[in-house]
């Protein structure tokens, strides 16, 4: 049973124009400016990611949420991110990230599945790697939201690695790396299984401990069968520019 929370989609956002550019499998993306209306609330469904999505179709059908409501993909997450460093608030004390954090009523760390998808592409294994002039290692994988495939990008070592930059366009980690704490200007940390042929991209919040504020944590070691009490889901309405036709490929200059 999804959570008794009252669920509005009252907040606006907008992902100004952003590009990725990944000049080693010779991909480059640009996803035009995009805008959504979202909750901050999340509805908690303790089920996986085909199970949020019944929810979800399920409320839709009962009224409580309008129609066209999807399930957040990891772009429109980071989008709320940026805005909010825009503002000069740290995302993790940011109110759409509230339930991520245990600030709500049960007191109890969720997690958050996203629309977005990291498959091996056709033909590769999934634990082989390319490696970048300086040495990273990177996994190409398929990018998809909403069932549907919108490109390929090299994802990072997880390991919990902190997040150095992400890709604006995927709203997946894009560049990570070994920082001791405390890792001022930086607030999440990656965890990527890569032996795994798709993995789906969540979030969650990591526990407060001597007097550590916690740091956000991006999950791509999940499959979508997985489970837990805590799972859950940001419903959300596109707007302009989320069309999955509108995010393209462009030519590498």
């Amino acid at each position: 049973m999804a959570t008794a929370i009252e669920i509005k989609l009252d907040k606006k956002a907008i992902s100004p124009t952003t590009s990725s550019v990944y000049s080693l499998i010779g991909r480059a993306y640009l996803r035009e400016e995009c805008d959504f209306s979202y909750s901050d609330n999340l509805v908690i469904t303790s089920r996986n990611y085909s199970g949020s999505k019944q929810i979800l179709e399920e409320m839709i059908a009962r009224g409580e949420l309008p129609e066209g409501a999807v399930i957040s993909t990891a772009a429109m997450e980071h989008a709320l991110d940026l805005a909010s460093l825009r503002e000069g608030i740290d995302p993790r004390q940011a109110k759409h990230n509230n339930d991520l954090f245990a600030r709500n009523k049960e007191e109890k760390y969720r997690f958050l599945w996203t629309s977005t998808l990291l498959r091996t592409p056709a033909g590769r294994k999934s634990d082989r790697y390319e490696t970048n002039k300086k040495g990273s290692i990177k996994y190409p994988r398929d990018v998809f939201e909403f069932d549907e495939q919108v490109g390929e990008m090299l994802v990072p070592q997880g390991n919990g690695l902190v997040v150095v930059e992400f890709d604006h366009a995927f709203g997946v980690p894009s560049e990570t790396k070994v920082i001791d704490y405390p890792h001022k200007g930086y607030y999440a940390h990656f965890w990527f299984d890569e032996s795994k042929p798709e993995v789906a991209v969540g979030r969650r919040g990591d526990w407060h401990r001597d007097g550590d504020a916690g740091c956000l944590l991006v999950n791509a070691n999940y499959e979508r069968w997985d489970a837990d009490s805590d799972d859950g889901f940001r419903p959300v309405v596109r707007g302009s520019g989320f069309e999955i036709e509108k995010f393209r490929l462009v030519e590498l200059k």
